[in-house]
């Protein structure tokens, strides 16, 4: 279900502008944001599924199983792909970060959803020109990461809506701590993991530290694990036969009975009535639909939203 992002020549972004139809679920070695121009789409991403309108932003991470589908005819979606590997030497672990640019539209939030906005469409327009300057595209590019460290990593996992929603950070040395723990869930998901031991790693309490993981993810450490391995369960659920037994033997369950009620927890199915649902949606045996815009059908169109 890998799909390629197709970057030209040295870019280390790339923007597509689509009418989408129906885009099966796939995942990426890079990272995305979702922005829609116009109209609506529903973005089914892991195991939750937003309806975008105008306006709305979006972040896909590395390797984060999605789909999307249209909630009206006339929609338009910008697609923009970030290289990791041309910003790590500014961003070493902008591969393993949380980003949440679905936000609320306080004040605050919304200046900032506004100014992110702005940095794509300025992208867009750099991108798009004959004679681009890649250093000029290269430093837009840097200015938006740094938008979405300083802006869009605090969140909290809503249970019962099952997303990911955006908090204002209260301390980024206490987000970066945690954001190291979540980033080693994902990447270790599959072994015996303690709070203990990780608590001991990064030099504080077990007991600080749960509270904190809570704090800053809305979910307990032991939770928001059992969270990461029935996410990552869903690569193998769609994207082959193994059996359910095995899925959850090497997503780190010790019982099958626990890796069923952690995935209905989150996914409200279980794994074989998820597999039965969704497998033939993925881009492996359903062909996309949609309709690529050129630049030169929208540029008027984002010069009216600048002057807007």
């Amino acid at each position: 279900m890998l799909a390629d992002i197709k970057y030209t020549d040295e870019l280390p972004v790339d923007i597509q502008i689509c009418k989408v139809e129906y885009h099966p679920i796939h995942h990426h070695g890079d990272i995305q944001i979702i922005y829609v121009l116009e109209g609506e789409v529903d973005l089914k991403l892991s195991f939750s599924t937003y309806k975008l309108k105008r306006s709305d932003l979006h972040f896909i991470h590395k390797n984060d199983l999605h789909g999307i589908m249209n909630a009206s005819e006339d929609n338009l979606v910008l697609v923009l792909s970030l290289k990791i590997d041309a910003f790590k030497g500014e961003f070493p672990d902008l591969h393993s970060q949380i980003f949440t640019t679905k936000v609320n539209n306080n004040v605050v939030t919304y200046q900032r959803k506004l100014q992110l906005q702005n940095s794509i469409l300025i992208l867009t327009q750099e991108i798009f020109k004959k004679d681009y300057d890649l250093h000029t595209i290269y430093e837009v590019s840097k200015d938006l990461i740094n938008s979405l460290y300083n802006n869009f990593r605090g969140y909290k996992l809503n249970r019962k809506t099952r997303s990911f929603e955006h908090m204002i950070p209260y301390d980024p040395i206490q987000v970066d701590r945690i954001s190291r723990v979540v980033d080693y869930l994902y990447e270790n998901y599959s072994y015996k993991i303690s709070l203990e031991d990780i608590s001991r790693n990064v030099h504080i309490s077990k007991y600080y530290l749960s509270h904190l993981f809570k704090q800053l993810t809305g979910e307990s450490f032991r939770d928001f694990l059992g969270m990461v391995r029935v996410e990552m369960a869903e690569h193998n659920i769609l994207n082959t036969d193994n059996s359910i037994s095995n899925i959850s033997s090497e997503c780190g369950f010790s019982k099958v009975s626990y890796f069923n009620s952690h995935f209905n927890t989150w996914y409200s199915l279980t794994p074989d009535q998820y597999r039965q649902k969704y497998k033939k949606h993925s881009i492996a045996v359903s062909v996309p639909r949609y309709q690529r815009i050129t630049y030169e059908e929208i540029d008027k169109y984002i010069e009216s939203i600048f002057n807007n």
